[in-house]
């Protein structure tokens, strides 16, 4: 299951039980950004951190941005890339996951590392 959710949402509504990262998209349904549960540990360590939890979910991307330097940019892929392509793009930007979308840049899927592991070991 994937969720997504809007830049002007109150960041600690974002993640239901057992996601480890949500979508986030702009008014029109266009992906603008991500954020996992690694970006909500960095921010829960500081002493403000459970505060910027009620920032919105726009406010707490650009934080995450300026102050621990994670991509401004989400690395996606189309429908009709190969595997070893979205693999590539996996390795080469060490991420867990790659967001699948139209032309549009909406998204559609997403493919994690568990699923590329559950594809290759039959699992």
């Amino acid at each position: 299951m994937v969720f997504f959710t809007k830049t002007q949402v109150d960041i600690s509504w974002s993640f239901p039980q057992r996601i480890t990262a949500v979508g986030v998209v702009d008014e029109h349904g266009k992906l603008v950004g991500n954020i996992s549960h690694r970006d909500i540990r960095m921010v829960k360590d500081e002493a403000q951190g459970l505060e910027r939890l009620h920032n919105q979910v726009s406010a707490f991307l650009i934080k995450m941005q300026r102050e621990f330097g994670s991509p401004q940019e989400v690395v996606v892929c189309k429908p009709d890339e190969t595997i070893f392509s979205v693999m590539e793009k996996l390795h080469k930007h060490n991420i867990h996951r790659i967001y699948v979308v139209d032309e549009h840049k909406r998204p559609l899927r997403i493919v994690t590392m568990t699923d590329l592991f559950h594809l290759f070991l039959g699992l």
